[in-house]
């Protein structure tokens, strides 16, 4: 996300959030809630799914984000990481999102090797 912001400045950031964003909601409209969680960002809470079905709406999430192209006119090619925690794995949300972020870096370090 760095390099959109330092290639087409901020306001073009913000235009592929909110580009994001969008498709986030659509897609968790009937399954859960999103929440932006900072900077680039987001929190989705899925509740009653088991790992599996996370894992199949995260790969569904990441392929539609792939299918975006354009935005405004300009060639975009973007691509993003997910960490994922079930409540079964700890009792407190906060270790719930702690571990989900752990995931989800080390999900970005695995693709910034890959060259994704």
């Amino acid at each position: 996300f760095k390099n959109i912001n330092d290639m087409c400045g901020h306001e073009f950031g913000d235009k592929v959030l909110t580009t994001i964003s969008r498709l986030l909601l659509y897609m968790a409209a009937d399954k859960g809630s999103v929440f932006r969680f900072g900077g680039d960002e987001f929190v989705i809470l899925y509740p009653h799914k088991n790992e599996s079905e996370i894992g199949s709406f995260s790969k569904e999430i990441k392929n539609q984000v792939s299918k975006i192209k354009k935005i405004d006119s300009i060639e975009v090619r973007l691509s993003l990481s997910i960490g994922a925690a079930t409540y079964s794995e700890c009792e407190s949300i906060i270790k719930i999102i702690d571990i989900a972020d752990k995931r989800m870096y080390n999900e970005k370090d695995l693709n910034r090797k890959k060259g994704i």
